[in-house]
């Protein structure tokens, strides 16, 4: 049949926009998207139509569902962690995805100084922390979560109480008067060490752990000690998030010191006097009460509450992250507290194409209450209260109380001073910061930071006057201390970074910077007696007595640097970093304000190079090596400087205040300079399932800062110059394991550090006292020794007790005799005359130990099956002493005096004819003495250092046991909830160790300075905690 032109011409038409309607036809694509591996869904992934700003992200149980998709179009699918996939629609409607995971350890981005590089990139020595390690381990301070998970990282807690200085040394001790702590950075600012027990934690993405010289000399002066680079949680692309953590921890005291009661005391008394030919007290053992005075002041439990809320998310164009931390952190001593509030936000924003910009915010509020510490510190008077002490009536609350009228007939003074003084410290920091990145190019970026900080202390502390009974002791005791302090800070840092790949196999990335730090403080103090209690600190102003009163205004600190760095890949085979500092800092005269930081480093990956054979069981091999100086500034403002200080001298009998030189300045006075080689090898095997890394170090440190003492003839105490090196020698070890990755996995990961350190020169001194006690132990305790580290104890070796009287009057017996009237007699120590000229005196002191350790590890193994995961872990150190100072109070074989330890009731005892005590002679521990004012020729035998007061300081501690609980999402989704988890951990549950103070790990009670490091001396109890966690996402 013949089709007429008109129809013919028609069904052309028809079927020309038949093409037409298809093309420009619209569909709705709905699917889920899940993981590769285990089919478990993926929360938040990104579906957009290729080329157009069309999307959406998977919700709860990883389903998504896009309107307005052309048939003809392409999905592309986004997840962190995953590899992108991309899916033509062909009209299709349903389109369910499976994303292969892109990470691996090797692709990890580690954070390094003004940069962020791959893992597998790397030409230095670096640790990383990662957020679930911090997870592990309930913690309510950044230094804690180091602890045991970065090789060559040790973890010092000079005190367990609520808001307890923690301090970080990195592959040994360095300096003995510069600062000895790593450099922080938060989010690329530089951050005070003082100011990180402000952060929270829970706030933390990861920790990187800068360690060797050739990743720390980009950061010139401040590197020296290694940089701990955090990296804290920002918002991404989706929906808003919400997450709310609660922690509840339960905590007791971990240990308490065995001490006598009354019938051990009394008995102990009478064996100290019956020594001595004393007369035996008229007590009676058996009719006394026992008073434990340490349950006193230390509480049955603590309950710590944390409290953490965050809300993140946002668009392309801006992330948004913002959280509020609560912790309130009660002590286990009475009067002892640490709370914080923090509320910190982060926000990045695409202002344009090739501009973005972020700007964070915190502000923080902490309160510290104290109990008080040191060689007076509440815990140690305890210890030392006499068990029968007794004022009559009944004791509540540190006073005898009369119990028909109610008056206080005494007071037990060191019991109600721990109850009723009050020593508070208040913060408060504020801070904002801002970063620019302009991508001027596809090759060049221009990027500017800058931070303002502000810091207001306050401290006051009152002892009230009702806790003293005579007019005496409140005129003498009754005290109030304040002092108040400002500190601002503004630093800017501005980069310049050229990056390109030339002919595919050549990588170039090139930076230069500039940075420059400023800051001020001023503030004052005063102290007064005579003052009402109801006005406390309050009222020093309408005080009896205003002992002092001061103000202070430091000098401004300048610092100013310029540096620049070159990275060059090779075909991923080769990988080459260079770099270089100058920095400038008002800590130091004109003549020497400079300073130059060089540093290089190489890898070479074997296992990409075309001649390797490839196999399964190698999948990584690869060779580091790297060299770096760096510099420390950090010894305070105007140490350079000659000053005045005033003194008072008296004219003609006149009181007149005078002035004289305080400080003998020194415009020569230079940095600290440290030089670092470090050797590497990284190890993967079946693909890198089972990774090993170990690290080689050699440090130098020269030009040492020190405190030099000058002779008596002239005048002055000690100057400060640049005299001495010290050298650290070490190995750290990393070693990840995947053992099962199937329904059930099994990771375990291992650390250890190992670090000898030694002094190589003093300026010509060859032996040095670093620290001497005053109190407890009237005696030198650590020295500096050349050949020996920073914190080396030295003191008299003992060869056990005298036995009898024979003993004694052996030939081979040498006597210490302290004083004329301290005679030897059977049951004291045997002292070692170890240069046989038959005196015991300085010249037979012996190297008996170093507080720091040589080994330090972490040994974690982490279980997961379904929603069920249990994490163990464990840390050590070993290789090192503790000097247990409190034994120079209560274990100082003194009967009838302060209380002791049952140790001392297990010393040497001489035959008793009266009571027909057989008497104890195999025991290497002296004998009980008694000292009068009458009868003072037995001196205390723990005035000196020896083994009855130093210590092993070794142990092994089961630190966290942690087991958690996923609740399924299919029965979270009708609540509205994303996640839900429940995790109970169990802190400090037991420890290994042959220490017999509080803890092996809080043993360095007089703060973090190397040359008191591993003294323990009124140290706050640590704990043992179960915590409680629960994590609610939204």
């Amino acid at each position: 049949m013949k089709i007429p032109l008109k129809t013919r011409k028609l069904l052309l038409a028809i079927m020309c926009l038949i093409p037409i309607s298809i093309f420009a036809q619209n569909i709705e694509v709905s699917g889920i998207v899940v993981d590769a591996v285990d089919k478990s869904p993926l929360i938040g992934v990104t579906v957009f139509v290729d080329g157009t700003t069309n999307g959406v992200v998977t919700d709860l149980d990883g389903r998504y569902r896009i309107t307005s998709v052309p048939v003809s179009s392409t999905l592309k699918f986004n997840s962190i962690g995953y590899e992108e996939k991309r899916v033509l629609v062909k009209s299709q409607v349903t389109i369910n995805v499976e994303l292969q995971s892109s990470t691996t350890e090797l692709d990890e981005i580690v954070v390094v100084g003004y940069g962020a590089v791959r893992k597998r990139d790397l030409t230095s020595a670096t640790a990383r922390v990662t957020n679930k390690e911090i997870e592990k381990t309930p913690v309510s301070s950044i230094e804690q979560a180091l602890q045991g998970n970065a090789a060559g990282v040790m973890i010092i807690t000079t005190s367990a109480e609520p808001g307890g200085e923690i301090a970080a040394r990195i592959r040994g001790a360095s300096s003995i008067v510069g600062n000895n702590s790593p450099l922080y950075v938060v989010d690329g600012f530089i951050t005070d060490q003082s100011l990180i027990q402000t952060l929270n934690p829970n706030d933390i993405s990861s920790m990187d752990v800068l360690k060797d010289a050739s990743a720390t000399a980009i950061y010139g002066s401040k590197g020296a000690n290694g940089v701990i680079m955090i990296t804290t949680k920002k918002g991404e692309i989706g929906k808003p998030k919400i997450s709310f953590t609660t922690k509840l921890h339960y905590q007791k005291v971990r240990r308490k010191i065995p001490m006598m009661d009354s019938e051990q005391y009394v008995i102990y008394a009478n064996d100290g006097r019956q020594a001595t030919g004393t007369s035996i007290t008229n007590l009676r053992p058996d009719t006394l009460e026992t008073r434990n005075f340490q349950d006193e002041i230390l509480k049955s439990h603590a309950i710590i509450q944390e409290y953490n809320l965050s809300i993140s998310g946002g668009s392309k164009q801006m992330g948004y992250y913002l959280s509020a931390n609560v912790l309130d952190q009660p002590g286990l001593l009475v009067n002892s507290e640490f709370n914080r509030i923090a509320l910190r936000g982060r926000f990045n924003i695409e202002v344009v194409k090739s501009v973005d910009l972020e700007v964070g915010f915190r502000t923080s509020k902490t309160k510290t209450q104290k109990i008080g510490g040191g060689d007076s510190g509440a815990m140690m008077r305890t210890l030392m209260l006499r068990p029968t002490n007794t004022g009559g009536g009944i004791f509540s609350n540190g006073l005898f109380i009369d119990e028909e009228t109610g008056e206080v007939l005494s007071a037990n003074s060191e019991i109600s001073k721990s109850l009723y003084a009050e020593d508070i410290r208040d913060e408060w920091l504020n801070e904002v910061n801002g970063t620019l990145n302009w991508k001027i190019d596809k090759h060049l970026t221009f990027r500017t930071t800058g931070a303002y900080r502000t810091r207001q202390r306050n401290s006051n502390y009152y002892v009230p006057a009702f806790i003293y009974l005579s007019q005496s002791n409140i005129d003498k005791n009754n005290i109030a201390k304040r002092g108040a302090s400002t500190q601002s800070k503004f630093q800017n840092d501005n980069t310049l970074t050229y990056m390109n790949t030339f002919g595919e196999v050549h990588s170039l990335t090139a930076m230069i910077g500039q940075t420059w730090e400023s800051s001020e403080q001023d503030g004052f103090t005063a102290d007064a007696k005579g003052i009402e209690d109801e006005f406390k600190w309050d009222g020093i102003g309408s005080a009896n007595l205003l002992d002092k009163m001061s103000t202070q205004k430091t000098a401004r600190y300048r610092y100013f640097g310029i540096f620049t760095r070159v990275n060059y890949n090779y075909d991923n085979r080769y990988l080459v970093t260079g770099s270089m500092r100058a920095d400038a800092s008002s800590r130091f005269g004109s003549n020497s304000r400079w300073s130059y930081f060089p540093a290089i480093s190489g890898s070479w990956i074997l296992t990409n190079e075309k001649f390797f054979q490839k196999s399964i069981l190698l999948s990584t091999l690869k060779f580091r090596v790297g060299w770096g100086m760096t510099g420390n500034d950090g010894i305070g403002d105007n140490r350079f400087k000659s000053t005045l200080k005033s003194g008072n001298v008296v004219i003609n009998g006149v009181p007149t205040t005078g002035y004289m030189t305080g400080n003998i300045g020194d415009d020569n006075l230079s940095w600290e300079k440290q030089s670092q080689i470090n050797m590497g090898i990284d190890w993967g095997f079946f693909k890198n399932r089972f990774f090993l890394t170990i690290d080689l170090f050699n440090k130098q440190t020269n030009s040492l800062l020190y405190d030099y003492r000058l002779p008596n003839t002239t005048g002055y105490q000690k100057v400060i110059t640049n005299i001495g090196k010290v050298e650290n020698k070490g190995i750290d070890i990393e070693f990840s394991s995947d053992n099962l990755v199937g329904a059930f996995k099994w990771k375990t990961i291992f650390n250890a550090g190992y670090n000898k350190g030694k002094i190589k020169s003093l300026g010509g001194d060859n032996d040095l006292v670093a620290y001497q006690m005053t109190n407890t132990v009237n005696t030198p305790m650590t020295y500096l020794i050349v050949g020996q580290p920073l914190g080396t104890f030295k003191g008299h070796m003992l060869n056990g007790v005298y036995k009898d009287w024979n003993d004694v009057y052996s030939s081979a017996s040498v006597w210490y005799e302290g004083t004329l009237e301290n005679r030897t007699e059977p049951g004291h120590p045997k002292y070692v005359d170890r240069n046989n000229d038959g005196v015991i005196d300085e010249n037979d002191k012996v190297i008996m130990g170093h507080a720091m350790p040589d080994w330090n590890i972490g040994f974690t193994n982490s279980f997961s099956y379904q929603n069920f995961d249990l994490s163990v872990f464990f840390t050590g150190s070993f290789g090192h002493k503790i000097v247990n100072a409190n034994k120079g109070k209560i274990q100082r074989y003194r009967g009838d005096s302060d209380n002791q330890t049952r140790y001392v009731m297990d010393g040497y005892r001489p035959r008793n004819p009266l009571t027909g005590d057989p008497g104890y002679y195999t025991t290497d521990i002296p004998r009980a003495n008694y000292v009068s004012s009458s009868n003072k020729s037995h001196a205390d035998y723990a005035q000196n250092l020896t083994q009855l007061i130093l210590e092993d300081g070794d142990y092994l501690r089961l630190k966290t046991v942690s087991l958690g609980y996923n609740v399924p999402r299919k029965l979270l989704k009708k609540y509205g909830l994303s996640t839900c988890r429940l995790q109970l951990s169990g802190i400090n549950l037991f420890t290994w160790t042959k220490y017999t103070g509080m803890d092996p790990e809080s043993s360095s009670s007089l703060g973090d300075s190397n040359t008191r490091l591993g003294i323990d001396q009124s140290s706050y109890p640590s704990s043992r905690s179960y915590v409680l966690t629960l994590n609610l996402g939204f």
